[in-house]
């Protein structure tokens, strides 16, 4: 269900929305619940990640790694995998 707002814009902005959306065939509307979601998306992924540092972090005394602040990618990487399984 969507819901009907108002949202006010620079006059620039509503004018490359109305440009984009003529090229490609969609409203501005959709146009801008595309951005929503896509920032969404990203706040979300930079949270999965930085919660994913953060606990790394919190093991690393733990863990005996004497190289995290090195390898921390490597590490991140594999705990990601191992945690999809």
């Amino acid at each position: 269900m969507l819901i009907r707002t108002n949202i006010y814009l620079p006059q620039n902005l509503v004018q490359q929305l109305k440009y984009k959306a003529k090229a490609t065939g969609t409203s501005m509307s959709d146009l801008i619940r595309q951005a929503i979601e896509h920032q969404q998306k990203r706040v979300n992924t930079h949270r999965t990640a930085a919660s994913s540092l953060l606990q790394l972090a919190k093991r690393a005394g733990k863990s005996g790694l004497t190289d995290l602040s090195v390898r921390h990618d490597f590490y991140l990487a594999n705990s990601s995998k191992e945690s999809s399984k």
